[in-house]
């Protein structure tokens, strides 16, 4: 059995020289060679019984019919094998015949002596150091394997499944899951060249193996060996009767009893194959699905909701309330094909290809509608929200931004050369929009959306683009996938992004890098986007400064992975026909440790201070030993928002000072995916306001010519607004009458409602943002212009201070009405518009009702 073991089975061949008396066991084995080459010839099974101790393949290959062998693979294993017997045969021979001429080898003749040294040198080149023993061992695994893999397995093997625990020594991670039958396991993707620690728990009696290796070269196979049984240790420091080693294989707390928490402890659980992580995933990779009707293109998660872009099918909106159980709430059909999707608050926009933008009311999630649909110019491919508006990019090059509650163009602009929108983030009241390789910057602030710069990365595009190539903003760093990887951007100036690093890889199927922490991130990849070929959610290592893209592994998936978004520690992916997948790409978070939690801000914390009535961002540097699930931020009690997705942020307008309130404080909850918990507080003083409120943006836009006659006039602001002081008489929409003039004889007042508070947003703060006068009964018709006016002194900013309306608006239909338009242009004064950058606040929506009849000399 295993007779070359006996030949130097303590140590590497060379071993040989200091233990001569085993020369005779060499000689053994030269002979025994000999036979498994000849036995091996006639029937497969025997050449095993020489190097691998015997039995398994004579035992598979008796079940076999006559005339028929086993799977290619174990034959092709078995025959290398043999070729390499065959190979150090000859050596083994010549060594023996030289080592019967003498008993030891001081007795041998000097040439006898050089040719023993020449021919212990190359059997320990083919050995490599090891000793025969280790190196018939490897190739023992590598046959188990293939035989598991084999239609004979469950003969030679039982049918046998466990549990198992595979360690990335360099990295850290740990996969989890349950074993195939006879311990196998399948679906594994593992860092080439990578030292890697299994450990299995397998039968009835959960025997333990372990075992560490070192995973093939790029390209290759890795054979994960078993290793042989070991006894489990007596460490139980919880004292369930569970040796810590199993605990870590399954998952459990070494340090609970009761790792779920249910009243049942572990092993209790586990006899009675019950399962003692109840409520959690049981492994990593793939833990829930939901099938789409359509082709899922891109996914967007808030709160308990997620939606995804189903293509032609439309929009699904799904209920994560638990991640573990995905439910389809409707499918709405859409005009046009559904490529793009963003939420906040209460609404969501999809870019919806020809048919332009589609708006969702999610007043009632279970229950959700279409509030409009706009028509847009060119093709919509992406689309983003912040503060309330939609800004949307198209195949030709248009970015548009769309207000959510009136439907309203409010400005759109083209970018140079008109190359095909690929993603679109908002940020700091600038729009970054990734397009061919090219990172525009588009100011959206109080001008409406004005083109600044581009920056090109000279990545590789495709020429045509079948799928959609990524943005993701981090701190100071915006990550961008092109064709072979990603480009990460430093911001250390808003507006002006530098390249700081280019990764190019072999693979041509990248779509999105989502940083989960500061050091790793999750990619939606693939090998080549040409071909059906392996897409799947990958996680890549970005080093401590962000800048690395170190491959650690691949979760696959059933479908093509496209799109990617965080949730409570889920990655929720959309995986084209196979719908919506639900990812863990954690390990069991059981050690009971807290996340550590420090709070940084846009504005001085030394001491805390920030004027009332301007924005703020809070900034919560959460961490932990596994993940920080979500970060939660409350103010005077009450929570504000829930930030899922690092980096933790609140964008707040601070609120206004008076007499009895000069401060606001914060709390904020950091929760980790095992649910223990940090709080930090946080009070800011409140200072004077000392800046006056301003129009950011008006729709119909300022100058614009409407098509058609105009039903509601919007007005945004910069900050909030004290509404006691926005009333029909000091806010009030003038026709400039026949004469296109204003301040002429023959102004209007136009007839409407009363101011009143627009819709919520339910996003970040309560404060409202939004005016809007809505025409009663008839519509606002007739050729001319109009605009709303306001006096400088009475409107005022939620902390006092006086603010002015004055904004140019020619409405009416028709080409005579178009051509007055453009002749009074000229004479019109002008308001730059956009929306503030990051300014996360409720919206507020002013009706106009029974002003008097306006006298126009009036202040």
């Amino acid at each position: 059995m295993k007779c070359y073991e006996k030949c130097g089975s303590g140590g590497p061949v060379s071993s040989f020289k200091k233990a001569f008396k085993l020369g005779y066991e060499c000689k053994k084995a030269a002979d025994c060679s000999v036979r498994c080459k000849q036995d091996g010839e006639k029937c497969k099974d025997h050449w095993d019984r020489c190097l691998l101790g015997g039995g398994v393949l004579r035992r598979a290959a008796a079940l076999a019919a006559p005339g028929e062998t086993l799977a290619d693979p174990v034959v092709r294993e078995a025959l290398r094998i043999l070729e390499e017997l065959a190979a150090l045969a000859p050596r083994w021979e010549a060594l023996a015949a030289v080592m019967d001429k003498a008993p030891t080898y001081e007795e041998l003749a000097p040439a006898d002596q050089v040719q023993f040294d020449a021919l212990l040198a190359q059997l320990d080149e083919v050995f490599r150091g090891q000793s025969v023993g280790d190196w018939a061992a490897s190739r023992r695994a590598r046959l188990t394997q293939l035989v598991l893999q084999s239609p004979h397995a469950d003969a030679v093997y039982p049918p046998v499944s466990g549990y198992y625990a595979l360690e990335d020594l360099a990295s850290g991670l740990t996969r989890r899951g349950r074993t195939e039958p006879r311990g196998y396991l399948n679906d594994l993707i593992l860092r080439p060249d990578n030292p890697y620690r299994i450990s299995l728990l397998l039968g009835p009696q959960l025997q333990y193996h372990e075992f560490e290796f070192i995973s093939a070269s790029a390209g290759q196979a890795t054979f994960i060996p078993y290793g042989e049984p070991l006894a489990l240790s007596g460490t139980d420091v919880d004292g369930d009767g569970i040796p810590a080693e199993a605990e870590f294989v399954l998952g459990t707390s070494d340090l609970n009893r009761d790792s779920d928490g249910d009243g049942v402890p572990d092993l209790e659980e586990l006899r009675n194959h019950a399962d003692p992580l109840d409520g959690q995933p049981k492994a990593t990779g793939l833990v829930a699905s939901l099938d789409t009707p359509g082709t899922a293109v891109d996914v967007a998660a808030g709160g308990n909701l997620a939606l995804v872009a189903d293509s032609a099918a439309g929009i699904a909106v799904v209920d994560v309330s638990d991640p573990l159980r995905p439910f389809l709430f409707t499918q709405l059909d859409t005009a046009g094909s559904a490529g793009a999707v963003a939420l906040e608050g209460i609404r969501a926009a999809a870019a919806d290809g020809p048919g332009g933008l589609v708006v969702l009311d999610l007043v009632n999630p279970a229950a959700p509608a279409i509030a409009f649909t706009v028509p847009l110019p060119g093709t919509s491919r992406a689309v983003a929200i912040e503060d309330g508006v939609a800004y949307v990019g198209s195949a030709q090059g248009w970015v548009t931004a769309v207000d959510l509650l009136t439907g309203s163009l409010l400005a759109s602009v083209s970018l140079p050369g008109n190359p095909s929108v690929s993603d679109l983030v908002p940020h700091g009241g600038l729009l970054y929009v990734w397009a061919a390789a090219q990172l525009h910057v588009i100011d959206s602030t109080e001008a409406g959306l004005v083109w600044r710069s581009v920056l090109n990365s000279n990545a590789r595009f495709p020429t045509i683009e079948p799928v959609r190539r990524r943005l993701h903003l981090g701190p100071g760093r915006i990550y961008a996938t092109h064709l072979e990887g990603g480009d990460g951007f430093d911001l250390p100036q808003p507006g002006q992004p530098v390249l700081a690093v280019r990764h190019d890889t072999t693979q041509t199927a990248w779509k999105q890098l989502v940083p989960a922490l500061a050091t790793f991130a999750l990619a939606a990849d693939g090998v080549n986007f040409t071909t059906p070929e392996p897409h799947d959610i990958s996680i890549y290592d970005l080093g401590a400064d962000g800048t690395a893209l170190n491959f650690i592994t691949s979760f696959p998936t059933p479908g093509l992975s496209h799109a990617l978004t965080l949730h409570r520690g889920f990655a929720l992916l959309a995986d084209g026909t196979a719908g919506l997948q639900v990812v863990n790409f954690l390990t069991p978070d059981t050690a009971g440790v807290p996340p550590t939690l420090e709070l940084t801000a846009d504005f001085p914390l030394d001491p805390p201070r920030i004027e009332s009535g301007q924005r703020g961002v809070l900034t919560a540097l959460a961490r932990d030993d596994v993940m920080v699930r979500q970060v939660e931020f409350y103010a005077a009690g009450d929570l504000v928002f829930t930030d899922p997705v690092w980096p933790f942020e609140l964008t707040f307008v601070a609120p206004p000072l008076i007499p009895d309130r000069d401060t606001v404080a914060f709390r904020v909850r950091a929760v980790d995916t095992a649910g223990n918990e940090t709080w930090a507080d946080l009070e800011i003083a409140l200072l004077p306001d000392q800046t006056p409120p301003r129009v950011l943006s008006t729709g119909p836009a300022a100058g614009a010519v409407a098509e058609e006659n105009v039903r509601i006039v919007l007005a945004r602001f910069n900050e909030p607004l004290d509404f006691l002081s926005v009333t029909p008489a000091r806010v009030r929409l003038i026709s400039a009458g026949p004469d296109l003039v204003f301040g002429t004889a023959d102004d209007v007042l136009v007839a409407g409602r009363s101011p009143m508070p627009g819709w919520p947003s339910r996003r970040r703060s309560s404060c409202p943002r939004r005016c809007l006068w809505a025409a009663t009964g008839s519509r606002w018709t007739g050729c001319g212009t109009s605009r709303v006016t306001s006096r400088p002194s009475r409107c005022r900013a939620s902390s006092g201070w006086p603010r002015a309306v004055r904004t140019a608006m020619p409405t009416g239909t028709g080409s005579r009405t178009r051509r007055r338009a453009r002749r009074a242009r000229a004479r019109l004064p002008r308001t730059p518009m956009a929306t503030v950058g990051r300014t996360k606040s409720r919206s507020t929506m002013v009706r106009t009702r029974g002003i008097p009849p306006l006298n126009p000399s009036s202040p």
